[in-house]
């Protein structure tokens, strides 16, 4: 990706101030310029021309003043006048306190090593296999997973993109080593110092693979023999070294133990929203059960008004079933003195369900607007 980054003191260049002397009665020049020259920067990072201004870019940016403007920039030491293809050009200062542009060589080097460091790369399975687990440059062993440390393994670029000469080309086995995040990050402040001071040890005759190297290298096809176990790799296998669950996570069960298990709740567990059936009262005898007399019901038989049955309104309470031949007399036989041949046990009263009835409606007297009462 393409980017320009200005220096904290970029306002205050020395290059820049010199602007104020070239013509100390204009007092605005010094500003002038410095719009100018910064605009040229963001242009060049946007359309990667290192650090190369057209004229086009230029007209644009200075308009009717852009040729007294470049001259500024030029005798201030902020650009240099170049010659692309007899067509003059400008190019800027390089100063990293100033102003750093990416280049095109950079931004293709950093797009390269981005699939260099995939993980399906097929050069990262060839230095795995040749390094192992041990830093090429320390010899200390790395680790892949877990919390970023200073032992944690990174594939390390042995050229940068200057011993490239321009050139960006996919990375190999003899281009990248295994190293700890403490020797890639030093390599990356001052590789040329670095490289002085510091000897690239041989690749190893019995490289070190843990858990995850050595699974990785399994299910790409070149299994190798897992001989490091680090705290965190105990229990592990090469097959399951990036497949292990996390810890604090419980694994899902099999298939069959939650077949069952579903079952087993299924059958336990009760609906919801449904309340368990009660058991059902036992059927009374036939001798016991109530029968509905023949006579129509007395006025007492009636409901109260309150929806609470009368103790003389339950049909338990009438002797006799009302079935022909029976010798318990009707009621008009009671009124005419008829005997019986003696009194009959009542059964056993059963617990009747409350019946909710309307109260009964009063009759109304006379019609509403009729002729008032008169007294007698």
């Amino acid at each position: 990706m393409p980017w320009t980054r200005g220096g904290d003191t970029a306002a205050t260049y020395p290059d820049l101030m010199r602007v104020a002397g070239h013509d100390p009665e204009d007092d605005r020049l010094l500003n002038e310029v410095a719009g100018f020259v910064f605009r040229c920067y963001f242009q060049v990072a946007l359309h990667t021309t290192d650090y190369v201004v057209d004229p086009g870019t230029a007209m644009a940016i200075g308009m009717a003043r852009w040729r007294e403007l470049v001259a500024h920039a030029v005798r201030a030491g902020l650009m240099t006048e170049l010659d692309v293809e007899g067509i003059k050009h400008w190019q800027l200062k390089f100063d990293p306190e100033f102003f750093h542009v990416r280049t095109k060589a950079e931004i293709a080097w950093d797009r390269q090593r981005r699939k260099d460091l995939d993980k399906e790369s097929p050069v990262r399975v060839q230095v795995l296999l040749r390094d192992g687990d041990q830093c090429r440059w320390c010899g200390v062993v790395v680790h892949w997973t877990g919390p970023l440390t200073n032992r944690t393994g990174v594939l390390d670029h042995l050229m940068p993109p200057e011993k490239l000469d321009g050139r960006v080309e996919p990375a190999r086995p003899e281009t990248m080593v295994v190293a700890c995040a403490a020797c890639n990050q030093g390599r990356g402040a001052d590789v040329h110092a670095w490289d002085s001071g510091h000897d690239l040890r041989p690749e190893p005759a019995a490289p070190i693979y843990g858990a995850h190297t050595a699974g990785f290298l399994t299910r790409r096809g070149w299994p190798v023999d897992l001989n490091n176990l680090s705290d965190d790799d105990r229990g592990k296998t090469p097959a399951a070294a990036d497949t292990a669950p996390q810890q604090g996570v419980r694994p899902a069960p099999a298939d069959g133990a939650r077949r069952q298990r579903s079952k087993a709740a299924a059958d336990t567990a009760p609906r919801q929203g449904v309340r368990p059936a009660a058991p059902a009262a036992a059927d009374p005898a036939p001798s016991q059960r109530a029968t509905r007399s023949a006579t129509p019901p007395t006025p007492e038989s009636r409901p109260s008004p309150a929806g609470v049955s009368d103790s003389h309104s339950s049909e338990s309470d009438l002797p006799g079933s009302g079935r022909e031949g029976s010798v318990t007399p009707t009621t008009g036989d009671a009124r005419e003195g008829a005997t019986s041949p003696g009194p009959r046990p009542a059964p056993p009263r059963q617990p009747q369900p409350q019946q909710t009835s309307p109260a009964p409606r009063r009759k109304r007297r006379g019609k509403r607007g009729g002729s008032p009462r008169r007294d007698a």
